[in-house]
């Protein structure tokens, strides 16, 4: 008999979800989208604004032609056709942070259409269009003083990446979004800081029964900034609607929160369709006109891209593709790789180290600060079986914090693992007498035991216990009869 848990994994698995994406992404200019004001991020509020961006009467815009070169730029590096002649339009609502009631955006002739993106795995997502938009303001929430206005983002030039609604899996989602940010990152029109807002997702969501083909009613979670949280966001959600189905209800077109602190989403409002914003082309602001020539320059101009790092990753050092397409998550960790590969043959290593220990220092960030060549040299200790992963993976934590060269830590630190047999042969004889049970385990056909012994061995070494000698070590130990 089914358990009521049973019975809900086996309703969940009849589903499956719909989603598409959409993308907003700061651009790296220096001034606004339609004024010289500033884009700085912390300046005190409303002290990057005028009267462009705020809209006020008799201020007429004039669009930045650097912006429509970035956009340009991010449309060809996402395979899409430039349009050649674009217009933008007043998108009409109403809110506090938008002082206008309006916000300049593209409707019907964007700055790219078409396009898509290859996620991990081969997949190819859709890519429909890519337009250019100007940024509203921030309201600041102050308990029971109520909610200021911070306008100092009004008018900063965002472009907004829209998907098909390709993707099956949360999984998939987060792929697409670090390989999309990677790629904007490596053409160096956005630094993408999520934790500063400058790339965030809206995530539309629908359900339906597996082998269906008519889309469900969807949801839109906006202003998703974590990977984290977007797929944490993206399950529950799934499972909400789902949840909503089974019990006999329709699901509503909304907009919705995502709560990060409590892990639950909540409605905010019904969600508008194009015709409710009113959009019509802005009289004040002249069409965007892109030549072919121009177009053909921009594409020459591109750098290398992700994919294409990551199949010099594969046939030029031979690494696994999952372990190339993590190196491409940054442009700074893909060329920090390089400049390494080219001091090392320990390729596969050193691609290990990075995506595992040198990530987790970087913590988000875009420094590296261990030199290329000092990390080789570390790398070449690992697989030369001079030092192992644990010791390695100390010697880096002071590199990073020092920037001292890794035999010199190593000496200085008395680091170098421990090789004599005699020596861990004592040090294991003394674990198993205190512990006999490992043993008592290990014989009865439990071999995690022997986990259980190396973890007691490196804590008796400090981590300096050499790997294949102290499993050499248990074995001989508890089969001797005299132990």
């Amino acid at each position: 008999m089914k358990t009521s848990k049973q019975e809900k994994s086996s309703k969940m698995s009849d589903y499956e979800m719909v989603l598409g994406l959409e993308v907003h992404v700061e651009l790296g200019t220096k001034s606004k989208i339609f004024c010289g004001c500033a884009t700085l991020i912390g300046a005190p509020p409303n002290t990057q604004c005028c009267p462009v961006c705020m809209g006020l009467p008799g201020s007429l815009p004039v669009l930045n032609e650097k912006v429509v070169a970035f956009a340009a730029r991010a449309g060809l590096a996402l395979h899409a056709e430039i349009t050649p002649l674009g217009r933008q339009d007043r998108k009409n609502y109403f809110y506090p942070d938008l002082p206008k009631a309006y916000q300049v955006s593209q409707s019907e002739l964007p700055i790219a259409l078409g396009g898509y993106l290859v996620i991990e795995g081969g997949k190819k997502i859709g890519i429909t269009r890519l337009h250019i938009e100007e940024d509203a303001g921030k309201l600041i929430h102050e308990g029971d003083e109520g909610t200021c206005i911070d306008y100092n983002r009004c008018g900063v030039p965002l472009i907004e990446i829209v998907s098909e609604p390709d993707f099956r899996s949360a999984d998939e989602v987060k792929s697409y979004l670090q390989k999309l940010r990677a790629t904007l990152m490596f053409i160096e029109v956005s630094e993408c800081k999520m934790n500063e807002g400058a790339f965030r997702c809206d995530v539309n969501l629908s359900v339906r029964k597996k082998g269906d083909t008519k889309l469900g009613t969807r949801t839109e979670m906006k202003n998703l900034n974590s990977f984290a949280f977007i797929v944490k966001a993206i399950e529950h959600e799934f499972n909400r609607q789902v949840a909503v189905i089974e019990s006999g209800e329709a699901i509503v077109q909304e907009t919705r929160r995502w709560d990060a602190s409590k892990g639950m989403s909540f409605a905010m409002r019904s969600k508008e369709d194009a015709h409710d914003y009113r959009y019509f082309p802005d009289p004040d602001l002249m069409p965007i006109a892109i030549s072919a020539s121009l177009t053909d320059e921009m594409r020459k101009a591109l750098p290398l891209l992700p994919d294409d790092y990551i199949q010099k990753f594969i046939q030029k050092y031979g690494i696994k593709p999952a372990l190339a397409e993590q190196l491409v998550t940054s442009k700074s960790i893909a060329m920090y790789y390089e400049a390494c590969a080219q001091l090392t043959t320990a390729y596969e290593s050193l691609a290990g180290i990075m995506v595992t220990e040198v990530m987790r220092l970087m913590g988000g960030e875009e420094t590296i600060l261990v030199a290329a060549e000092d990390l080789s040299d570390l790398v070449d200790l690992v697989d030369g079986g001079k030092i192992n992963l644990s010791i390695a993976k100390r010697v880096l934590n002071e590199m990073w914090d020092t920037g001292k060269k890794p035999l010199k830590i190593i000496e200085h630190e008395d680091l170098w693992p421990v090789v004599d047999l005699d020596v861990l042969t004592e040090i294991g004889e003394s674990i198993l007498k205190k512990m006999p049970q490992i043993k008592a385990d290990y014989l009865s056909g439990k071999h995690q035991a022997l986990g259980a012994f190396m973890g007691q061995m490196m804590r008796a070494t400090g981590g300096k216990a050499d790997p294949v000698l102290s499993e050499k070590v248990f074995l001989t130990v508890i089969t001797d009869k005299d132990h």
